[in-house]
């Protein structure tokens, strides 16, 4: 299965880290984990700007995806 999220004409949606860990059923620790593990990976397979691949807002502790368009393959 492809997934893909286009975010041209959208609006940024910012979440709250602690909204998403909720929706992900995860601990605001493992958000973190992930979020790390995803621009590591990215990095390694020679993504430009992985770093970018999910935002975060300075004093806020609200993310969002940081690209423009994104596809998720799955299996």
């Amino acid at each position: 299965e492809i997934y893909t999220l286009s975010l041209h004409d959208a609006l940024p949606i910012w979440l709250y880290a602690a909204d998403l860990a909720d929706m992900l059923q995860y601990t605001a620790e493992r958000l973190n984990l992930e979020i790390f593990r995803a621009r590591a990976l990215l990095a390694k397979l020679g993504v430009a700007d992985s770093t970018h691949l999910i935002e975060r807002r300075p004093g806020t502790r609200q993310l969002r995806i940081g690209v423009a368009r994104l596809s998720v393959t799955r299996g």
